[in-house]
């Protein structure tokens, strides 16, 4: 086995998603080291996508909100709730976490649109 594959698995299991690599790139830039491949830094880099997604902080209020929203169809009472911002505010990802309570809780008519 080449040196460092196994700090390189025991990273990419790391039960923290913070100490593990953020992009597949990341990842394929160590492996390429182990073999000997020395990648320089690109000059223009592209967007890198996301292994894992960072922790989802700083929405509690609304989340709880539309919490609220979703008990209610329990009670025969349905709701239409409209999210609006600026782009890159967050609203995606919002519906995203949202729709992942909604899942939880069975209530698959909540989605994005």
């Amino acid at each position: 086995m080449p040196p460092g594959l196994d700090d390189l698995v025991l990273r990419l299991l790391a039960k923290e998603p913070q100490q593990r690599f953020g992009f597949a790139g990341d990842v394929a830039v160590a492996l390429g080291r182990m073999i000997g491949e020395q990648r320089a830094a690109e000059v223009d880099p592209r967007p890198r996508a996301y292994l894992y997604r960072p922790r989802f902080v700083g929405r509690e209020d609304i989340m709880e909100r539309l919490t609220k929203h979703l008990l209610r169809l329990g009670e025969g009472r349905g709701r239409l709730v409209l999210v609006g911002g600026e782009s890159g505010v967050g609203k995606t990802r919002l519906a995203m976490e949202f729709g992942r309570v909604a899942a939880v809780r069975d209530c698959l008519r909540a989605r994005a649109i």
